[in-house]
């Protein structure tokens, strides 16, 4: 597991091996290929490590232990009744074909059934990547499926083959796989909606929610995180009356943290339904009850400027501004906000 030490030999594996591993990775974030990004991750890595949400590993060369050569990654651990993981790996193009990768995951793999008690580790490759599928096979996974259009890697879309090994000697240990049914898969579920950076992982959540909810016809906060994953997705008009049941419920029934972003969230709904009138009112009742919550004032700026109002959406965004010195409100809303700023005039008002 990487510490702020390796930061330069992350940074120049990467960087080495940009071409070739760009077929098979997402967008790298900015910062990506700096050394201060990564003595900013690799803190986060470990806290996910003791979270129980994910292993990252490096691969250092055995000659001189410094120079990365691989990375691992077991992520999106999941425990309730789904005990599983996605495994995610790569190595230096001038160290390929010399077995060093399958020693490296038949050590790890290891230690995620024995020591961690993982059911199921699932690994998807692209089809074209001979060399991922026969490292698999050798490893024991199965293909499972074939998903069209699975990921976003490389400026498309990619079909993947889909495989998964089993833990054979998996035992019930976990004091947690003796609760409820019921209660265990709305955990899960809760989990794989918060992980917002994977559309894969929050369809997954709102598939195991779905019951729940018909199952908890009086749980805001299940209703509210139902509706929150097919406003993620882009899916505003499946969300737009779970958001409405929740208020109707009353704003109070949800824990107080998530009462601001409930007028955020179906107001900026509302305002990609282009129902400017709508949101507009969601959000100045919004404001109203919590005036200091800057996110507010940004969202009904951005329906101002979608209705027409441009002086006054300017007013707002120089108020929410002011505000975002001591409010962390925008910061969740960053990357909402960062997508509606640069599509602003694709709400222009009617």
């Amino acid at each position: 597991m990487g510490e702020a030490s390796d930061a330069s030999a992350i940074v120049r594996y990467f960087r080495e091996n940009e071409t070739h591993l760009a077929p098979f990775g997402a967008k790298k974030p900015d910062g990506f290929y700096t050394e201060q990004f990564w003595r900013d991750q690799l803190p986060k890595h470990f806290d996910a490590f003791k979270a129980d949400q994910a292993v990252r590993l490096y691969l250092f060369n055995a000659k001189d232990g410094t120079e990365i050569i691989g990375t691992m990654e077991f992520s999106q651990i999941a425990r309730g009744p789904f005990q599983a993981c996605y495994l995610g790996y790569g190595i230096a193009k001038k160290h390929e074909g010399k077995g060093l990768m399958k020693e490296a995951l038949t050590a790890a793999i290891s230690y995620l059934f024995d020591e961690l008690n993982i059911h199921r580790i699932m690994a998807n490759y692209i089809p074209t990547n001979i060399r991922s599928a026969g490292l698999l096979k050798k490893l024991g996974f199965v293909v499972e499926g074939y998903a069209e259009k699975y990921l976003f890697l490389d400026g498309s879309w990619k079909d993947h083959v889909l495989t998964a090994l089993t833990n054979t000697n998996w035992k019930s240990a976990n004091p947690a796989m003796q609760l409820a049914p019921s209660q265990n898969v709305y955990d899960v579920a809760f989990g794989f909606l918060k992980r917002e950076d994977d559309p894969v992982s929050v369809e997954r959540g709102l598939a195991l929610l779905k019951g729940e909810v018909i199952a908890r016809p009086n749980d805001a906060k299940a209703w509210f995180e139902f509706a929150g994953g097919f406003d993620f997705l882009g899916r505003e008009a499946e969300a737009l009356p779970h958001y409405e049941k929740v208020l109707a419920m009353g704003v109070d029934q949800l824990p107080y943290e998530d009462r601001p972003r409930l007028f955020v969230q179906l107001g900026s709904t509302l305002r990609n339904l282009k129902k400017y009138d709508q949101a507009t009112k969601i959000l100045r009742d919004g404001i109203e009850k919590f005036p200091d919550v800057a996110a507010l004032k940004s969202f009904l700026g951005l329906v101002e400027y979608s209705n027409g109002q441009y002086k006054t959406a300017a007013k707002l965004f120089i108020q929410s501004s002011l505000y975002e010195m001591n409010d962390n409100s925008i910061r969740d809303y960053s990357r909402a906000l960062k997508y509606y700023t640069d599509q602003i005039d694709v709400f222009p008002a009617e």
